[in-house]
Parts: C-alpha cells; sequence; structure tokens
C-alpha cells in the first residue's frame, strides 16, 4: 500500500528499520511492548534467549498478548489457548491445526540495539566497522516527528545560518540508493568553531557527508579536522513525536570526548528549532534535500494496522 500522505502522517508507520530498544531491556523470558505510530507490537524474548516480534493483539478476539505465556515457539494466549508462533503462524488450541498467518515482522539485534522491520525487509542496515570505539547518548524524545528529526541533515542551508558553517563547495543532493539520500559536505569554518572542534589554525574547513536510510535512520560522517561518525536512529511513538537513539563512532578513543563537544552544540540548536516548528510546505530550489526525502517517504508502502 502507498500513499501521497505519508510524511508527517502521525497515525501511519512506513516500512523501514526501526529501532526499539536496547538489547538489555528485554532478558529471557521476559517481553514488552512498543507503539510505533498506529502498530501496537509485542516484543519477547524465549528462554533459549531468542527475539521474537508481533502484533500485539490475538488475531482471535483481540486479546492482549502482553498477558500471554511465553513458549519456546511463540505466546500462548490466556483466553482461549491459540498459540501464535514467531513465524506469524496460529494454532488453536483445540486440534493444535494451523488456522491463520498474522503479520511476520523481523527484528535483530546488533550492537546492543534491538531493530524492527514490520514486514520483510527490502534493504539492509548499515553496519559500521567492529573495530571503531562507540558511544551511546541516552535515548531521548525530540517532540516532532521524526521526518523532521532526520532529514534535518539534508538541509545545507541551515549549516550556515544556524550553525554558522559556509558552504566551500555546493554539492548536488543524489540518491545512493532507492532508500538511501545523500548531501556530501565541504564546509568553511570560523574562528569560534575552529575552537570548538580543537583547531587553533586558519584554513579549517569541515568534511564529510550526510544521509538518510528509510524512514528510520540517518548517519553523519565526518571526515576532517575530526573523523567520527554518528548514527540517529528515530521511531515515531503514538504521539508522533521521535524517539531518538543516537551513537558516536570514532577511529580513535582520544577523539570521543571532542566530538561529543561537537555533537551536542550542533545537537541542541537544532532541536531547539525542530521542536518549535509549524511545518509549512513551502518549498524553494534551495530545500531539495527535504524535497527528495518527502518523495521517498510517500512512495514507501504504509504498515497495515488492525
Amino acid at each position: 500500500m502507498q500513499s501521497n500522505a505519508n510524511f508527517l502522517n502521525k497515525h501511519r508507520l512506513v516500512e523501514s528499520w526501526y529501532w526499539l530498544d536496547r538489547s538489555r531491556a528485554i532478558r529471557k523470558g521476559r517481553r514488552r511492548v512498543y507503539q510505533l505510530a498506529g502498530l501496537a507490537v509485542l516484543v519477547w524474548r524465549n528462554h533459549n534467549g531468542d527475539l521474537f516480534a508481533l502484533p500485539r493483539y490475538c488475531p482471535h478476539l483481540g486479546a492482549d498478548l502482553k498477558l500471554a505465556q511465553i513458549e519456546a515457539k511463540g505466546v500462548r494466549c490466556r483466553l482461549h489457548g491459540w498459540l501464535i508462533q514467531g513465524d506469524g503462524l496460529c494454532r488453536t488450541a483445540a486440534d493444535g491445526e494451523s488456522d491463520r498467518q498474522i503479520a511476520r515482522f523481523t527484528i535483530e539485534e546488533s550492537d546492543g540495539i534491538i531493530w524492527f522491520y514490520p514486514g520483510v525487509p527490502r534493504f539492509n542496515r548499515p553496519e559500521l566497522q567492529p573495530d571503531l570505539h562507540r558511544l551511546r547518548f541516552p535515548a531521548r524524545t525530540v517532540r516532532c516527528h521524526p521526518h523532521l528529526v532526520l532529514p534535518n541533515g539534508l538541509d545545507r542551508m541551515h549549516y550556515e545560518h544556524l550553525h554558522g558553517l559556509k558552504a566551500r563547495t555546493q554539492h548536488p543532493i543524489h540518491a545512493v540508493d532507492a532508500n538511501t539520500i545523500a548531501l556530501p559536505l565541504h564546509l568553511e569554518m570560523p574562528e569560534r568553531r575552529r575552537l570548538l572542534f580543537g583547531e587553533r589554525r586558519g584554513g579549517t574547513s569541515v568534511r564529510g557527508y550526510f544521509q538518510t536510510i528509510g524512514a528510520g535512520m540517518a548517519l553523519a560522517r565526518v571526515d576532517a579536522p575530526l573523523q567520527f561518525y554518528m548514527l540517529f536512529a528515530a521511531t515515531p511513538d503514538q504521539h508522533g513525536h521521535a524517539r531518538m537513539q543516537t551513537t558516536l563512532y570514532t577511529y580513535r578513543r582520544r577523539d570521543v570526548p571532542r566530538a561529543v563537544s561537537v555533537m551536542r552544540v550542533f545537537l541542541r540548536q537544532d532541536v531547539r528549532i525542530l521542536e518549535s516548528m509549524r511545518f509549512r510546505r513551502h518549498l524553494t530550489a534551495d530545500d531539495d534535500g527535504l524535497r527528495a526525502y518527502i518523495d521517498l517517504i510517500n512512495q514507501l508502502p504504509v504498515v497495515p494496522v488492525d
């Protein structure tokens, strides 16, 4: 299912990879429920440590599976004993035969994070080098939709007017693939920003790129004057706000403090603006990054909600 009204729609979830939680949040034999826009999801870990995700409510009469009994292959509804397996196959209590197939979700764990795809994945998540030094920021809620937060780095004009970094070279927005939009960056750094980066010499510039990945992730890579990555993961909650998980990756451990200082300044400025916005779609030629992102979101399949 596709629609031209997916962008900023707090009731719709489009197909993409989304972060749910840290792996340690769900122990063996435990479960948690998550609300992603209009989709209610039950996630549980069986006693073997395997992780599964299903729609929260039983397909029979709609009993809340948060109260279900966890078994090796699935969860058993306490109302009528139906077994709903991790692959979405349902078996009735009476004869144990297959009754129906419900929505099948994909769930993975990587680098201590639980990742969720509402369906069969159409693309892969980015995997960074395993030998990088990692710092995970505390999860937080940004009071605006992820569709505003994630493409912010594609807005080339805001680097100059909000952050004081003037473009040295105007690079075009381009599609890396069907799910990824990228903006190469080459920005002039004024004196006050050079000190923030720990640079005391003149003529320093910021080089790197920013890209959005599907509807739930964005990746910033800075090549100079520091080398680091920032992975931004955002999931829409029931209010249409962004549940954010941000992770910093550096090649050298000693670069972590400077990279943290830099990103905190920039993110604080961005969030203050984004949370107070009343979005108006009066796009100009300079808004080509946001335009490309809106087009991508509106072309993504919508996840059915019971």
